[in-house]
């Protein structure tokens, strides 16, 4: 629900008894009274006494709602209780959930529903304690505007609905940029995925990543014919499955193979043309994991325990037996492709040497930690990383657990770069090398300190070993001791679940390359409906929004010897965006 008011503390108690909505002139006396708040100019009192201006409420412990409008008079119809008008116009009523919801489809109106409020104390503020260069900034708080303050809460909340890809959110990026443009500021739009990146594949100059989001159950698929420099992507991402989980597989020159949701996609001419396969019929299942162990032999695991297996690069798909959970990772014996070694969630490695038909299990870990990933090394040697380091020295049929070299956090991928060669990392950063099979480890964490984001898979091809982070891909060529980042990689054009931090900065005179960020997030969303139909813009970010704003036009006559930076974020709970981007110069907060 949008709110035109600025927010005060308030306590989630019921008004409920006979009494009376007065409106007080700002800076007269408070009546014996419950404080309400301000509107119109009037602070509002919960009374007993029918003070001027006032409302008469009856008794009911139906929620008690100020309804405002931006234009002409208030009207509610179908609301079976209107107590009264303020001077202001605005409405006093009672309004039933079902009633608010119906009215919030109209656009000009505005509410609040009246609970108490806690009044701050008064406390004496020492002179000089905020300063600039010994001079009271009392100039600058004499800028602030209320009636600037209102009208870009207002703008915000016209449009609706602010959930992270919806069109609102989009108009709000616009209006966001075009206010700091229009101040003098300098504008960057840091789009990036709403869903994080989740697979990866290389194989010379062909480049493919895989993603989504799970809360709107859409897959994504990148693809890359030039080593990564340009990204391309398979249609409109809507229609490409309904998780972000799958898998993606590349083989040079030109075949790309991607899975999610329901459905199994190819291109043999590097993404220009795809084939699209529906593999799973059950809605409730869909595509979790898919590998390919050689450009013919290829595996599909889904959520409901189904293996799924091509023996001709894709054409057809069979289904086999069933694993009983979901698989997180899995690998082949180097020329035994029948032989195939998978990792569920159950802390446990179960073995098939049919094809996938039948399954046993050769690992279980005592203490339940995950397998998140496998590799073979030739048709004997294997190494798996998660909570443990895992090897193998007969195909698979048993397993060692040896010490994990970060033992605060688990491994999340493994990759091979020659015989007994292994580089393995967390999802923070660590990283970790091996020339004997994992009995050894050499850290090599420093190389990653420059990653922005959660890493999430690693492939490694021709000397160059490739780090997938949840938001942009990166690879070293010195074998992980330094990183080249990806950061801007997200193709033009791509219409996708996006999101959008706008981002106004104006360089410093004297200290440009020290940084003062003032931010806030101008999504919303809704628990209560669909939040792309209803979202409470206003109390979830709008007046952080607009205070922001009203601080970049403050601070428009005012010369900065630092570079200042003011961040409106985008999606700002989404797990994968925990970590800042890399940023295209250093800065000190």
């Amino acid at each position: 629900m949008k709110n035109a008011f600025l927010v005060l503390l308030t306590l989630g108690v019921t008004l409920a008894g006979a009494g009376y909505v007065s409106a007080v002139p700002t800076g007269s006396p408070a009546p014996d009274g419950v404080y309400l708040g301000i509107s119109g100019g009037y602070e509002l009192y919960l009374t007993r006494e029918p003070l001027a201006r006032a409302v008469e409420i009856g008794d009911s412990d139906a929620p008690l709602y100020l309804v405002s409008t931006i234009e002409g008079p208030v009207r509610l119809p179908g609301v079976a209780t209107v107590h009264g008008f303020l001077p202001d116009g605005s409405a006093v009523c009672r309004l039933t959930r079902e009633e608010l919801l119906r009215l919030c489809g109209d656009p000009n109106l505005y509410f609040r529903r009246l609970m108490p409020v806690v009044r701050a104390p008064e406390r004496p503020m020492p002179p000089g304690l905020f300063s600039v260069e010994g001079g009271l900034i009392n100039e600058l708080v004499e800028e602030v505007d209320l009636a600037s303050i209102m009208a870009f809460d207002e703008d915000l909340a016209a449009f609706r609905t602010r959930y992270t890809t919806s069109e609102g959110n989009f108009q709000a990026q616009d209006y966001l940029a075009a206010l700091l443009e229009e101040y003098g500021y300098e504008v960057e739009m840091d789009k990036r995925l709403f869903g994080p990146l989740s697979r990866f594949s290389v194989d010379d100059e062909l480049v493919a990543m895989a993603g989504g989001d799970e809360i709107n159950r859409i897959g994504e698929c990148f693809f890359s014919n030039d080593g990564g420099e340009d990204f391309s992507f398979i249609g409109n991402s809507p229609e490409l499955g309904d998780e972000s989980w799958g898998g993606v597989e590349v083989f040079s020159p030109n075949t790309i193979h991607y899975a999610g949701g329901r459905f199994y996609y190819r291109s043999t001419n590097g993404g220009i043309t795809w084939r699209k396969t529906e593999i799973l019929d059950d809605e409730f299942n869909r595509v979790v994991t898919m590998f390919f162990f050689t450009p013919e032999v290829g595996y599909i695991f889904t959520s409901r325990g189904r293996v799924y297996r091509t023996g001709d690069g894709g054409d057809s798909w069979e289904a086999r037996g069933m694993m009983g959970d979901i698989v997180y990772s899995a690998a082949s014996p180097a020329g035994a492709p029948d032989t195939v070694l998978a990792a569920p969630r159950t802390g446990a490695i179960f073995r098939s040497t049919d094809g996938g038909w039948t399954w046993d299990r050769v690992y279980r870990d005592e203490y339940g930690d995950y397998c998140w990933d496998l590799v073979f090394e030739d048709g004997a040697k294997g190494l798996g990383v998660g909570g443990w380091v895992f090897v193998t020295t007969d195909a698979g049929e048993t397993w060692e657990r040896l010490d994990n070299p970060s033992p605060d956090r688990d491994l999340v991928s493994v990759s091979l770069l020659g015989p007994g060669e292994y580089l393995i990392c967390n999802d923070w950063g660590g990283l970790w090398y091996t020339d004997d099979g994992g009995e050894t480890w050499d850290d090599r964490s420093g190389g990653l300190d420059s990653v922005g984001s959660l890493i999430t898979d690693t492939a490694y091809d021709d000397g160059r070993f490739w780090v997938l982070c949840s938001d942009y891909p990166g690879y070293s060529d010195d074998g992980g001791y330094s990183f080249t980042w990806l950061p801007f990689w997200l193709p033009d054009g791509f219409q996708g679940l996006t999101m959008t931090n706008v981002i106004g900065e104006r360089r410093g005179t004297s200290r440009p390359d020290e940084y003062v960020y003032s931010t806030a997030h101008y999504d919303s969303t809704s628990h209560d409906s669909d939040p792309m139909e209803l979202a409470p813009g206003a109390n979830d970010n709008g007046s952080g929004s607009t205070a922001l704003l009203e601080l970049a036009r403050v601070l428009v006559p005012y010369d900065n010897r630092r570079t200042l930076r003011f961040a409106f974020f985008d999606a700002e709970e989404c797990w994968w965006t925990s970590w800042a981007k890399p940023a295209k110069s250093t800065a000190t907060a």
